[in-house]
């Protein structure tokens, strides 16, 4: 049997209009959230660029360590971007690229990630390779004197 067009759209009107009610609502909510959230501003004059290079790892180890370490390999690529007037202005002296042995106590050979400072302003967007193995070479007796290991 069918239903009349009228008695179709009278039955269970409540249901009806509260779900009309409900998606509404949720469509204004995600409306509205889309316009506030802040868009990024294009300036024509200020454009983005990258710049990738290959920085020696220095070692941080505490102050009373006098062990010498071989870092494997002893260079990393590092690749930055920002604003061209930024990176533009970037020397490699800016940008630290360490490995931390501090807490290393003993051991013959181990893997550490390396760590890069970078200035204000400038993203960090790959550092390749991210860990490099570490051997100490020369550990110091007792009598301060180095010994080879």
């Amino acid at each position: 049997m069918i239903m009349p067009f009228s008695d179709t759209i009278l039955k269970n009107l409540s249901w009806k209009l509260l779900s009309l009610g409900l998606a509404t609502s949720i469509w204004l909510t995600i409306h509205f959230t889309i316009q506030r959230t802040p868009k990024p501003t294009q300036n024509p004059a200020s454009t983005s660029s990258s710049l990738t290079l290959r920085l020696p790892i220095a070692v941080m180890a505490a102050a009373t360590d006098a062990r010498v370490f071989k870092v494997t390999p002893s260079a990393v690529d590092v690749t930055i971007r920002g604003e061209s007037s930024a990176v533009e202005n970037v020397k490699a002296s800016d940008i630290q690229v360490y490995i931390d042995v501090v807490d290393v106590v003993d051991a013959r050979s181990l893997e550490k990630n390396v760590q890069v400072h970078i200035p204000d302003g400038i993203n960090l967007v790959k550092v390749a390779p991210t860990e490099v193995t570490v051997e100490p070479l020369l550990s110091v007796d007792s009598s301060n004197h180095p010994k080879k290991d």
